[in-house]
């Protein structure tokens, strides 16, 4: 569930990207140098390449634990059908008792 949240918050974060950048560039008290200017490098490079990298690893580590998931479910159907098909052989060698 900790995991839905943050992808969703850091992907909303990165839908806002543009404009957090235009706001941090009219804020001339945090540097003499305008680091967030219009074409948006510094806070593409800085901010965003990290958090899409954290995104993508959210996204793999998704798919490796639902395929894990899905292979996990497919073994126990597998053991649960050769079991069937064990009992139904055991039960057509036994002899059959006229009543």
């Amino acid at each position: 569930m900790s995991q839905i949240f943050n992808f969703a918050l850091l992907g909303s974060f990165l839908l806002g990207a543009e404009k957090i950048n235009e706001f941090m560039a009219s804020q001339t008290w945090l540097s003499k140098t305008n680091y967030f200017d219009s074409s948006g490098m510094f806070f593409t490079f800085a901010i965003s390449f990290p958090v899409i990298t954290h995104l993508l690893i959210l996204v793999i580590l998704w798919v490796k634990r639902t395929a894990d998931q899905l292979v996990k479910v497919k073994r126990q159907e597998v053991r649960m059908k050769l079991k069937k098909s064990r009992e139904g052989e055991v039960k057509e060698d036994e002899p059959k008792k006229d009543k």
